[in-house]
């Protein structure tokens, strides 16, 4: 009897990645059978099954696999994102958790499973989010930025990398130059905070990824394995009007309802959470007129004598601090408008056009010529009213170009991934309501103030669907 084959996998996939781009898996034959190798892609339930490949190995024995293609399908924009009135929401839409079952292939086109990768428990996922990499990018290298990475010392967390939100926003101000109230909970190394603005309708959310990865030399106490809270401090200048951590619970639409001093399964759809920093989210605090917001995520304390600036959760944040200005319309700019889209990282972004708006449509007929007379009465006649040339149907699409006030260089590139995202929104003055547009712009071209000096960028747009129309 010929010898079966012992698939095991060549290289350590990582746990965590982006769909766009390459997610490779490697296996080797130890006993160098030359038969086909098999996977499957399984959802974090086990029990749907994704995809399956199978290939002959190559002349060094191996076989890789690319499933990027299958991953990209279950990685889509979430497209109800500004709608959520809760303060936190998860990531069904753009996160997919899977495992990979692997093993070898029979003449008969039978596959053999021999194992199952990362593993076959409830918690024993690969995720990635549905965020875009370089081609050569395997395995998401700024991952680091975005996770957090905890120790433990006396039964208290410690931070050793705190993690950024999921947006492509870079812009940071010095602590020491911001005006306003600043919250004492900024640790007192931070010399830089991430710096947003909005308008106080504007609609504005930022996201996380959940699990934090643990020194395994030095592990964090039970309950400190992630973002257990979110914390949001409202200010109207000087005077704080608002300052609390928001518990990562079901209650509030975030994660599991395990206590906060437990390890939670950050399974999908718990494995990132975003929080909604608009008027419909915070609807009481907007009306203290803020003049500027601050957000950061926390880990549980631990269960030692800790510190904790705030009940039950650790004392410093485990995220960097984003401040969020809310800032007024010019007097005499055009009516903004906010535009919403999919971010480089799979989540949103956004940005406010205040400046020249032009609206037109864009009308394509199709006519036909209306025989005059009344051919078919007693008498006959033509009509003043007849038609004539007559209008079958018509196409009417609303066209809109949008111009963004004066531009930094950071801004510009920010912006860059407006131009080539393919889920594009957009609010109006005065609506609550989002609209899917389809960007018509078909290059994007650098701008900088050395170059350019003081530059703006335009954006054209067709309205997503189409004006319903009459028949003549």
């Amino acid at each position: 009897m010929a010898e079966e084959p012992d698939i095991i996998y060549s290289n350590t996939p990582q746990l965590t990645n982006l769909s766009f781009g390459k997610n490779i898996f490697s296996f080797y034959d130890q006993n160098e059978t030359g038969q086909k190798a098999g996977i499957q892609i399984i959802d974090n339930t086990s029990t749907n099954i994704a995809g399956t490949f199978e290939t002959y190995p190559n002349e060094n024995g191996y076989y890789h696999f690319d499933i990027q293609n299958v991953l990209k399908n279950y990685t889509t924009p979430n497209y109800n994102a500004e709608g959520y009135t809760n303060k936190l929401f998860t990531a069904d839409n753009e996160s997919y958790a899977f495992k990979v079952r692997y093993g070898w292939v029979s003449s008969s086109g039978t596959f053999n499973i021999q194992g199952t990768y990362p593993g076959t428990g409830v918690t024993d996922n690969c995720v990635v989010y549905g965020g875009r990499k370089e081609y050569w990018d395997l395995t998401w290298e700024e991952q680091s930025d975005y996770i957090i990475y905890l120790s433990g010392l006396i039964g208290c967390p410690i931070v050793t990398n705190t993690q950024k939100a999921l947006t492509d926003w870079t812009i940071t101000k010095d602590v020491s130059k911001l005006t306003g109230g600043i919250p004492s909970w900024i640790p007192g190394g931070v010399t830089e905070v991430y710096n947003l603005e909005k308008r106080k309708d504007d609609e504005l959310i930022l996201s996380f990824i959940t699990e934090a990865i643990k020194n395994p030399g030095l592990p964090p106490p039970l309950g400190c394995d992630g973002i257990k809270g979110i914390r949001v401090t409202f200010y109207n200048n000087d005077n704080q009007i608002y300052d609390t951590i928001i518990e990562n619970s079901l209650t509030n639409g975030g994660g599991s309802t395990d206590a906060l001093n437990t390890n939670r399964n950050w399974v999908y759809p718990y494995n990132a959470i975003s929080i909604g920093l608009g008027p419909k989210n915070f609807t009481t605090q907007y009306l203290g007129n803020p003049t500027h917001i601050y957000v950061a995520t926390y880990t549980y304390r631990g269960g030692g004598s800790c510190n904790a600036q705030y009940t039950n959760f650790s004392n410093l944040p485990t995220s960097e601090v984003y401040r969020i200005d809310i800032v007024d319309d010019v007097c005499n700019d055009f009516a903004p408008v906010q535009v919403s889209w999919l971010n480089s990282l799979g989540f949103r972004d956004y940005f406010y056009f205040s400046k020249r708006t032009d609206e037109s449509i864009n009308i394509s007929k199709n006519n036909y010529e209306q025989v005059e007379g009344t051919w078919g009465s007693d008498t006959f006649s033509v009509p003043k009213y007849a038609r004539g040339n007559t209008t079958f149907s018509q196409d009417l699409t609303k066209k809109r170009t949008i111009n963004t006030r004066y531009l930094s260089d950071l801004e510009a590139q920010y912006l860059k991934n407006l131009f080539i995202s393919p889920d594009v929104r957009v609010r109006y003055d005065g609506s609550t309501e989002w609209l899917p547009v389809t960007i018509t712009n078909t290059t994007w071209t650098e701008r900088t103030f050395r170059k350019d000096k003081f530059f703006q960028y335009t954006i054209n747009y067709d309205e997503a669907h189409k004006i319903n129309s009459q028949r003549g």
